[in-house]
C-alpha cells in the first residue's frame, strides 16, 4: 500500500498542491525546508512545522510557537495527528495548509458488480452477433468453440491446472488470513499507542500550562523586586545629565551685566587727588551690577537630568532650564538692574559617551523639548 500525504497550500492569491512520501516533512521559509513558503511578512522565520510519519499517521513533532499556528481553529500542540481534511492556519497571515491522506483506490466512485473477463475477440463477436439478425449462428459458434477447446486440453493438463488453481486459492486464503491477523494486531497496537500518546499529550498540556503560569509569576516577582535594576537596564541609556551656564543681560540693550569693577575704588594716579584739587568731586565707586566697566560677568552654572524621547529630542523639567526662577537673589538682581536671564551654554552627557552633545532650546512651557 502506498504511503504519503497530500498538502494543499494557499498563500494569498496563490494555490498549490504537493505530494510527499518521505517519513519526515519540514515546512518553513529557509532553504532546509522540504516545502518552502516565501511571504514578505513571514520570511526569516526558519522552520514552521515538522511532520513525521508514525504507523501511517503524520504527527506534528515540532513547530514555531511565534507564528500562532492553529489547526481546525484550535491551537497546535506537539504530537497531534494530522487527519484527512484538517486545515492549518498561520496566525493572522493569509497562509494555510490542507492535508489529505493518500489512497490506492477511488474513494468517491465505486461499483457493486464484478466485471466479467472475456476474450476480446469473443466479446466482439458476441456484440456483433447480438446486433445482427443471426443470433442463433453466434450462439452455435460460441458453443462449438468452447467444446473444441475442451477436447484439445488433456486430462493431465486439466488435473495440473486444477491442482495449481486449488493451491493458488489456498495460498491466497492463507496469505489473506495472515495479513488480516497482522492488520488486526497492528490496529490494536496503534490504538493502544494512540491512547498512550493522547494521555501524554494531556499531561504535557497541563504541565505546559503550569510552567507558563509559574514563569509568569516569576517574571512578575522579579519585576516587583528588581524595579530599579530593570529601569536602569531598560531605560538607562536614555537618561542624560544636562549641564548649562546662564548669564544676565540688560532687557533693553541686550548688553551683558557685570559686577562692579574693583578698580573703580582706586584713585587714578594720573589725575590730581581731591586734596590737590579741592574743586574736583570725590570719585564714586560702582555699586551693584552694570553693563559698564570691566568687572566679571554675572554667570551661574546649573545642572539637571533629562530623558531622550527619540528623534534627537530630550525632555526635562521647567526648573532645570529656568533655575533663576527658584533663586530669590538672582531675581532681585534682575529686578534692580532691569535685566533678564539668558542661557549661554547647554550640553548633555549620556552613558557610554565621553563627549557631550550640544543642546538647543526648542520650547519652554507646560512641556519642554530640546535637541
Amino acid at each position: 500500500m502506498a504511503t504519503g500525504i497530500i498538502i494543499h497550500i494557499t498563500a494569498g492569491g496563490e494555490k498549490r498542491t504537493e505530494f510527499f512520501s518521505q517519513e519526515r516533512i519540514r515546512i518553513g521559509s529557509d532553504d532546509a525546508s522540504d516545502l518552502q513558503i516565501h511571504t514578505p511578512n513571514l520570511n526569516g522565520r526558519g522552520m514552521w512545522i515538522d511532520l513525521e510519519n508514525a504507523d501511517g499517521l503524520y504527527r506534528i513533532t515540532d513547530f514555531n510557537e511565534a507564528l500562532g499556528l492553529s489547526i481546525n481553529d484550535k491551537p497546535v500542540r506537539r504530537f497531534i495527528a494530522v487527519a484527512d481534511g484538517d486545515i492549518l492556519n498561520v496566525g493572522d497571515s493569509d497562509v494555510s495548509f490542507s492535508f489529505f491522506s493518500l489512497e490506492t483506490k477511488s474513494a468517491l466512485i465505486t461499483t457493486n458488480r464484478e466485471q466479467p473477463h472475456i476474450s476480446r475477440f469473443i466479446e466482439d463477436a458476441a456484440l456483433e452477433a447480438s446486433g445482427s439478425a443471426k443470433r442463433d449462428d453466434a450462439k452455435a459458434f460460441l458453443r462449438e468453440f468452447v467444446r473444441e477447446l475442451s477436447r484439445e486440453i488433456t486430462w493431465t493438463s486439466k488435473a495440473i491446472a486444477l491442482v495449481l488453481t486449488v493451491a493458488f486459492i489456498t495460498g491466497i486464503l492463507y496469505i489473506g488470513f495472515a495479513v488480516s491477523s497482522e492488520l488486526r494486531q497492528s490496529r490494536k497496537q496503534s490504538e493502544e499507542q494512540s491512547e498512550v500518546i493522547k494521555r501524554l499529550e494531556d499531561k504535557l498540556g497541563q504541565t505546559s500550562d503550569q510552567l507558563g503560569e509559574l514563569d509568569k509569576t516569576n517574571k512578575d516577582l522579579m519585576k516587583t523586586v528588581s524595579l530599579a535594576p530593570n529601569l536602569r537596564v531598560e531605560y538607562g541609556s536614555g537618561v542624560c545629565l544636562i549641564v548649562g551656564v546662564y548669564d544676565l543681560v540688560d532687557k533693553k540693550s541686550g548688553k551683558v551685566l557685570r559686577y562692579a569693577d574693583p578698580q573703580s575704588f582706586r584713585p587714578n594716579p594720573y589725575e590730581p587727588s581731591q586734596s590737590e584739587d579741592p574743586s574736583r568731586p570725590p570719585a564714586q565707586p560702582q555699586i551693584g551690577i552694570t553693563t559698564e566697566g570691566s568687572g566679571s560677568t554675572v554667570e551661574y552654572d546649573f545642572i539637571g537630568t533629562g530623558f531622550h524621547v527619540g528623534g534627537g529630542y530630550i525632555v526635562t523639567n521647567r526648573h532645570v532650564m529656568q533655575p533663576w526662577e527658584e533663586d530669590d537673589q538672582v531675581k532681585q538682581m534682575m529686578k534692580a538692574a532691569n535685566g533678564r536671564a539668558r542661557v549661554k551654554r547647554l550640553v548633555a552627557y549620556f552613558p557610554n559617551f565621553a563627549q557631550p552633545f550640544t543642546l538647543k532650546v526648542r520650547q519652554i512651557g507646560t512641556r519642554k523639548t530640546w535637541r
